[in-house]
C-alpha cells in the first residue's frame, strides 16, 4: 500500500510522541538509586546548539520573505513562505530529539529501578493471608502491566515501519537536493542563478528536514525498545506479586462480612445521594413546569426571547437532574449485585461441592450480558454528550460574553460537563462489577476442570434437571415447561395406541354380527376414534396442568396453517363426518364417480376407498362426493334395470320370437321376478322386426349387469337358432353399458 508523504510525517510525529509520553510515564527512580552516566549528552548538546541556530535562520527567512525578495529571485513570494515553514519544521524536530533523549534518561532510570526492586524482593509487605480482593488487586495491577507491555511491543512496530519510511524518504531528498545542486553548479547563465540557487537551498532545507527526522526516529526506536524492555521487568514484578499474593489466599467468613459492611457503607452513601438527586429532579421539574407556563402566557417580544431562554434552559437541567437520578439508581443495583457475588464467591470456595456450578454459571453469565448492553447504552450516551460539549466549547470560543445576555452556552456546558462526570463514575462502577464477574466465572471454570466424573455427571443431571423444568411460555399464570410437554407427550403417545386397539377390537366385534349395517358401524367406530382421542388430550393437558387457553396461545398460527396449508385436509375431513352422519352413501354401495363405477369399500376421516369391478381400489377424496355429481346404483334401492334389443327377419313370427326370449329371460337365475322382464316390440325397420329386451338385477348380488347380458344372449340365439329364428345383423352393444333405469318398490319406472 502506498503511503503519501503527508500521512507518513503525521503517522511519524503520532509514533515519536506517543513513545515519548509513555516513556515520561514510566515509574520514576527512586532517590537512593544513583543515576547511570548520560550517553546522550553530547547529541543533546549538539541539538541545542542546532535550536539556536535555527532560530537565528527563521528570524532571517520570515524577514526576507517579502513580494520584492520572490521578485528578484524570480519565485512565488507562497515559496518564500514554504521555506521559513520548512525551517519551523525541522526546528520543532529537533525539539522533539531532545524531549525524546530525555524521556531515553529518565526510562534508563526507570529500568534501572525496576531491576533494583525485582533484585532485592522478597515478597509481599502485608503478612498474609491475603483476602480475595486485597488479591484482586494485585491481578488488576497485572492485567495493566499485560495491557501496557503489548502497547509497548505495538509501538516498537509502528516505529520501525515509520523509521524506515523516513529513511526512504530521506533518499529521495538527498536525490532532489544532487540534482538541484548539478544544475546550479553547471549554469552558465547569469539571469537563472538567483532562482537556481534559491531552488538549491530550498531542496537543502527538505533535506535537513528529513535527516533530522531520521536522526529523531532512529534515537525514538532506542526510547521505545527502551520501554519495552521496562514494561517487561514491571511485567515480571507483577506476575511475582500476583504468584505470592494467591498462594497465600483465603476466604474466610470474617472477611465476606467486612467486604459485605463495606459495600453497605457505600450503598447507604449512594443511596442518601440519589435522594438529594431526586429531590433536586422534582425541584428541577417543578421549575421546568414555571417557566413554560411564563413562556406560552409571553406577550411582547423581549418577554418572549427571555422566557424561551429560560424555558431552555430549565428543560436541560431537568434532563441532567433525571439521568443523575437514573445513574444515581443503577449504581445502586449494582452495589447489590456485588454483594450477590461475593457471597457466591465465597461459598464457591468454602463449600465447592454444594455449590451449583452450572446454574451460578448462568445466572452470572446472564448478568455479565446485562452489563455489556447498559455498558454500550452509557458508552453511546457519552458520545453524544462529548460531542455536544465539544460543539457548546467550540460556540463559546467564537462569541464575545456581552453579545447576548440571552445566550446559555455557558451554562449547557456546565450541565453536559457534570452529566459527563457522573456517566464516568457509572462507566466506572460497571467496569468494576465486569470485572468481578468475569473472575468468578473463570473461577467456576477452574473448579469444574477440577471436577471427577462422577461431580460432572452430577451437574449435568442438574443441568438437565433445570432445562426440564425451564418455563417456555406463561399462560394464564401456568408455565409451560418442557417437562409438561414430555409428560403430555407419552399420555398422548400411549392414549393413541391404546385407542387404535380399542377401536380394532370393536371393529371386530361388529364384523362378528352381519345384521348391523357395516355404515353405521364404521361411523360408531369413527366417533368413538375421535372421541377417545380428545378425551385422551383432554387428559393430558389435565394431568400436566396446563391450560385449555394453550390454544388460544397457537391459534394465530394454527389459523395460519389452516388458511394456507391444511385447507383441504380440513374440508376432506369435515365432508367424511358429513357422509357418516347423512349417509348419502354407504359401505357397500355402488357409487359411479369421476367415470370411474365401483363398491365403497371403505369411508375414512380424509377419503373414501372405492372398490372398481376391475379389480382396482382408488381413494376418492371425501369433498368428492358432496362436491361433484356422484351416481349411487343401490341408494334406497339395489335393483336396477338393464335393456338390450333384438333384430329379426321379417318372416319370423313375432309371437315365437317373443315367447322364445322370455323364456330365456325366466330361466336365467339372477333375473328378478318381481320386477318382472319383458319383451317389447318396439319398431317395423327396413329389414327386420325389433325387439326390445328389460329385465332387472340386484345390484348387491349381482353388480356387474354385462354378465347377466352376455349369459342371455347366448341363451337366445341357442334358442333361435334350435327354431330357425334368423338374425338380421349382430346385436348392437348392450343399453346396460349406459347407466341403468331405476325403479321404485311399487314397479314405476324411475
Amino acid at each position: 500500500m502506498t503511503v503519501s508523504r503527508t500521512t507518513r510525517i503525521a503517522l511519524l510525529h503520532f509514533a515519536l510522541g506517543h513513545a515519548l509520553l509513555c516513556a515520561l510515564g514510566a515509574e520514576s527512580a527512586p532517590v537512593d538509586t544513583p543515576p547511570p552516566t548520560d550517553p546522550a549528552a553530547e547529541t543533546r548538546a549538539k541539538l541545542r546548539e542546532q535550536l539556536e541556530s535555527y532560530d537565528q535562520r527563521i528570524q532571517q527567512a520570515e524577514a526576507t520573505a517579502t513580494d520584492e525578495q520572490a521578485a528578484r529571485i524570480g519565485v512565488p513570494i507562497q515559496e518564500l513562505h514554504d521555506y521559513a515553514l520548512r525551517l519551523r519544521e525541522t526546528r520543532s524536530v529537533f525539539e522533539e530529539h531532545v524531549d525524546a533523549l530525555d524521556a531515553m534518561a529518565e526510562t534508563r532510570r526507570s529500568i534501572a529501578a525496576a531491576e533494583a526492586e525485582i533484585g532485592s524482593y522478597s515478597g509481599l509487605p502485608d503478612p498474609p493471608p491475603y483476602a480475595p480482593w486485597v488479591v484482586d488487586t494485585y491481578r488488576d495491577a497485572l492485567d495493566a502491566r499485560t495491557t501496557q507491555r503489548e502497547i509497548a511491543r505495538r509501538g516498537v512496530d509502528q516505529v520501525k515501519e515509520l523509521a524506515a519510511n523516513a529513511s526512504a524518504e530521506l533518499k529521495g531528498r538527498q536525490g532532489d537536493y544532487a540534482v538541484a545542486n548539478e544544475k546550479h553548479v553547471t549554469n552558465k547563465d547569469a539571469a537563472q542563478s538567483a532562482k537556481l540557487e534559491w531552488a538549491m537551498q530550498a531542496a537543502a532545507a527538505q533535506r535537513d528536514l528529513w535527516q533530522a527526522r531520521v536522526a529523531h526516529a532512529q534515537d525514538a526506536l532506542k526510547l521505545a525498545e527502551a520501554r519495552l524492555d521496562l514494561r517487561d521487568r514491571e511485567l515480571d514484578l507483577a506476575e511475582r506479586k500476583q504468584k505470592d499474593a494467591e498462594s497465600k489466599e483465603q476466604y474466610r467468613p470474617e472477611d465476606l462480612e467486612a467486604r459485605r459492611a463495606e459495600l453497605t457503607t457505600e450503598r447507604e452513601a449512594l443511596e442518601k445521594e440519589r435522594s438529594a438527586a431526586e429531590a433536586q429532579r422534582d425541584k428541577t421539574k417543578k421549575r421546568l413546569e414555571e417557566a413554560r407556563t411564563a413562556f406560552e402566557n409571553s406577550v411582547e417580544d423581549e418577554e418572549y426571547a427571555v422566557n424561551q431562554s429560560i424555558l431552555e434552559l430549565r428543560k436541560v437541567e431537568a434532563e441532567a437532574a433525571q439521568g443523575k437520578a437514573s445513574l444515581l439508581r443503577e449504581q445502586m443495583d449494582t452495589i447489590y449485585h456485588l454483594t450477590e457475588i461475593w457471597s457466591a464467591r465465597y461459598s464457591l470456595h468454602m463449600a465447592p461441592k454444594e455449590f451449583p456450578l452450572r446454574q451460578q454459571r448462568q445466572r452470572l453469565q446472564d448478568y455479565l450480558d446485562s452489563l455489556g448492553v447498559a455498558r454500550r447504552v452509557q458508552e453511546t450516551r457519552e458520545d453524544v454528550l462529548r460531542a455536544e460539549v465539544r460543539e457548546l466549547s467550540n460556540r463559546l470560543a467564537r462569541m464575545q460574553q456581552s453579545v447576548n445576555s440571552l445566550d446559555n452556552t455557558q451554562q449547557f456546558l456546565k450541565l453536559r460537563t457534570g452529566q459527563l462526570d457522573q456517566l464516568a463514575v457509572s462507566l466506572a462502577a460497571n467496569d468494576r462489577a465486569d470485572k468481578l464477574t468475569q473472575r468468578v466465572l473463570a473461577e467456576i471454570a477452574a473448579v469444574e476442570q477440577r471436577q471427577s466424573l462422577g461431580e460432572r455427571l452430577q451437574q449435568i443431571g442438574e443441568t438437565a434437571q433445570m432445562l426440564w423444568d425451564k418455563e417456555i411460555v406463561n399462560i394464564d399464570g401456568q408455565p409451560l415447561t418442557l417437562k409438561k410437554i414430555g409428560i403430555a407427550l407419552i399420555i398422548l403417545a400411549l392414549g393413541f395406541a391404546a385407542t387404535r386397539v380399542l377401536t380394532r377390537l370393536v371393529r371386530r366385534a361388529f364384523n362378528a354380527r352381519p345384521h348391523i349395517d357395516r355404515t353405521a358401524a364404521a361411523t360408531i367406530e369413527r366417533v368413538l376414534h375421535y372421541g377417545l382421542l380428545v378425551m385422551i388430550v383432554l387428559f393430558a393437558l389435565s394431568i400436566v396442568n396446563i391450560p385449555l387457553t394453550v390454544f388460544t396461545f397457537f391459534g394465530g398460527a394454527l389459523a395460519i396453517g389452516v388458511g394456507f396449508g391444511a385447507q383441504t385436509l380440513i374440508n376432506n375431513f369435515i365432508s367424511g363426518m358429513i357422509l357418516m352422519v347423512e349417509r348419502p352413501i354407504k359401505i357397500g354401495d355402488i357409487v359411479e364417480v369421476d367415470g370411474h363405477r365401483g363398491l365403497i369399500a371403505e369411508i375414512g376421516a380424509r377419503c373414501s376407498r372405492v372398490a372398481t369391478f376391475s379389480g382396482v381400489d382408488i381413494l376418492v377424496p371425501n369433498s368428492a362426493f358432496l362436491e361433484k355429481n356422484v351416481v349411487n346404483w343401490t341408494h334406497g334401492d339395489s335393483r336396477a334395470r338393464f335393456s338390450f334389443v333384438v333384430k329379426v327377419a321379417h318372416e319370423t313370427n313375432t309371437r315365437d320370437a317373443t315367447r322364445l326370449i322370455m323364456k330365456a329371460l325366466e330361466d336365467h337365475g339372477n333375473v328378478l321376478k318381481t320386477p318382472g322382464p319383458s319383451v317389447l316390440f318396439i319398431e317395423f325397420a327396413d329389414n327386420a322386426f325389433v325387439f326390445e329386451v328389460n329385465f332387472w338385477l340386484d345390484l348387491r348380488i349381482t353388480p356387474d349387469g354385462r354378465v347377466v347380458g352376455s349369459d342371455l344372449r347366448h341363451m337366445i340365439e341357442h334358442a333361435f337358432r334350435e327354431a330357425g329364428i334368423e338374425f338380421i345383423s349382430p346385436p348392437k352393444a348392450p343399453v346396460a353399458d349406459r347407466p341403468p333405469d331405476r325403479q321404485t318398490s311399487d314397479g314405476e319406472q324411475a
